[in-house]
């Protein structure tokens, strides 16, 4: 884990399958829109998911008070 460089909270470093760098939320959310895949580690959209429960996860900008890539 790592901390946000603009509001502090801890946020957990992922990867897209395309190589984008994504900050997601540290703590998992019931209704989060993406999960990190068991197979290549890379996150993914909830849509892909295959059934197992996993934990989700939200973006980080879309809800950190002072990013300016709001989603």
């Amino acid at each position: 884990m790592t901390v946000c460089t603009t509001c502090g909270e801890e946020v957990i470093e992922g990867e897209t399958r395309a190589g984008a760098k994504i900050a997601l939320d540290a703590e998992p959310r019931p209704l989060g829109m993406l999960y990190i895949s068991s197979v290549d580690g890379k996150v993914r959209p909830w849509t892909e998911h295959t059934g197992r429960s996993v934990p989700r996860y939200q973006s980080h900008s879309s809800r950190c008070p002072n990013s300016e890539e709001k989603t």
